[in-house]
């Protein structure tokens, strides 16, 4: 049976005022997304600076349907575009935010904070319908070497996850990021809730497919990170507890999540999202899971790895592990 032929994306991505058109497959400059967002220096920006992006698309899988058996005739779930998983062709604004930073307020020049919102139609807003606040955190600079951000942010793992989703070598995610550490959350049977069936079940039967959205890589908690410079060498550090439930959700069993992650740069110019270097890291996440209604219980949720980034004019290349 052939499951996927062929793929074709058309993405239009908007940052601000500046607007390119086609396939995203940009190459994304090698950056410290630890320090990107919420470590202005003072007065490098001011009191509220809004800003966001737009990404379009227009997806065609061409794919052979269920041959035999109780699905025959229709679509494999690989086979159809997400979120929705309804069809093998539509156009969709796949992410659509906008966010404020800014520093000196209320308190001094020190602290910054950092708000994006997410309209787009995708895994996070799918579930409960609207618009969600994928960040909301404050970062205080007093202490040298030794910043804390408080809130909801990304979490300190994958150079994939931390990437800003604008500056992203491709569309997509990788398929290890996609299913290993974008975190789905699931009732303790793997099913939805009786209130949420697909069409044609009966009330009562359960369905596979996650309670609520995605984690996006984030998480409600507080970190102390910093980077400290060399020349041109970077060293990076984050220690990070948190809830471990994803986004715009309390913590459901007390159990506090435990990140970290180290990093060593060689910087060869540029800066901020668009900044030529080679970097490799190391990660680790260790936490808790309590599933729900069916089958209750605690459950481990552990992830680590190595990598490795190298970006210096038009050649890159990746490894992560």
């Amino acid at each position: 049976m052939r499951m996927l032929k062929s793929k074709f994306t058309l993405a239009v991505a908007s940052v601000v005022s500046a607007l390119s058109i086609g396939v995203i497959t940009q190459v994304a400059e090698a950056a410290n997304w630890l320090m990107l967002q919420g470590t202005e220096t003072p007065g490098a920006v001011g009191r509220a600076e809004v800003w966001g992006f737009v990404q379009a698309e227009a997806t065609y899988l061409d794919a052979t349907k269920v041959p035999a058996a109780a699905w025959k005739g229709s679509d494999m779930a690989p086979n159809t575009v997400g979120p929705d998983r309804s069809s093998r062709a539509t156009m969709n604004i796949r992410r659509a935010r906008i966010g404020v930073r800014g520093q000196g307020f209320p308190l001094d020049n020190k602290v910054n904070y950092f708000l994006l919102t997410e309209f787009g139609h995708n895994e996070i807003t799918v579930p409960g319908g609207g618009a969600y606040l994928t960040d909301a955190s404050v970062t205080l600079n007093h202490v040298p070497f030794a910043r804390l951000r408080i809130g909801q942010f990304k979490t300190p793992g994958s150079e994939e996850g931390l990437q800003a989703i604008h500056a992203f070598d491709y569309v997509n995610f990788t398929n290890g990021t996609d299913q290993l550490l974008m975190e789905r959350f699931a009732n303790g049977d793997g099913s939805s809730t009786t209130d949420d069936l697909i069409a044609g079940t009966k009330p009562g039967t359960y369905v596979n497919k996650s309670n609520g959205g995605v984690g996006a890589f984030r998480d409600t908690g507080v970190q102390l990170f910093d980077t400290i410079k060399m020349k041109n060498i970077e060293i990076s550090y984050a220690g990070m507890i948190g809830n471990g439930n994803g986004i715009n959700r309390q913590d459901n069993n007390g159990k506090k999540d435990i990140y970290g992650y180290l990093s060593v740069e060689q910087v060869y110019g540029g800066k901020g999202a668009r900044r030529d270097g080679v970097k490799a890291y190391v990660w680790a996440h260790k936490g808790k899971r309590t599933l729900t209604e069916e089958k209750p219980g605690v459950y481990n949720r552990d992830r680590s790895g190595v990598g490795a980034t190298f970006r210096k004019g038009a050649y890159r290349a990746v490894l992560n592990i």
